[in-house]
């Protein structure tokens, strides 16, 4: 494999990026190869929301190529992840789809929330109502299968990677 082949592939790679990836994330991003025990190791790093990807790389667009085809497959994942766990919370609770829709007047408070505590907290702060609404449900309702939900949401939100400064 060159370093031209490698050079190309991560320019494509990044046409998507730029799709879905905001440029102050992809600008706190860097890799680099070492070279142990005969293989290259390449590593690659988004500072901005702590993303690390590690394996074997040709040369440093090889690494970045993968560490970032990596992190687009991680953000799918989340996004999956949430999807689901909203679809069975749906399937659950019974509530249809219309439901589920959040006023402009929810909307514009959640957005205030999060511009005054940052995006960070107030996820940290969903994930704590949902354990608590698990300890709730388990308690008061004895529904397990419920709880396990609302758990389930509350850990798939911890593990979302939001940057510090949001």
């Amino acid at each position: 494999m060159s370093h031209e082949f490698c050079r190309e592939n991560y320019k494509s790679i990044m046409k998507e990026v730029r799709k879905k990836v905001d440029r102050a994330t992809i600008k706190s991003a860097w890799g680099r190869v070492n070279k142990s025990f005969g293989k290259k190791h390449g590593e690659f790093h988004i500072n901005k929301n702590d993303f690390y990807w590690q394996g074997q790389a040709h040369c440093v667009w090889d690494a970045k190529a993968k560490g970032w085809q990596a992190y687009l497959r991680s953000l799918e994942e989340d996004k999956m992840r949430i999807s689901e766990l909203a679809e069975e919370l749906r399937g659950v609770t019974g509530a249809s789809m219309d439901e589920a829709v959040v006023t402009q007047k929810a909307a514009d408070s959640i957005e205030k929330m999060i511009d005054t505590h940052s995006m960070r907290n107030f996820m940290g702060a969903i994930a704590g109502i949902c354990y608590e609404k698990a300890d709730h449900v388990a308690m008061n309702w004895q529904d397990e299968k419920l709880a396990k939900v609302w758990e389930r949401i509350a850990s798939a939100i911890e593990r979302i990677k939001i940057p510090s400064n949001l």
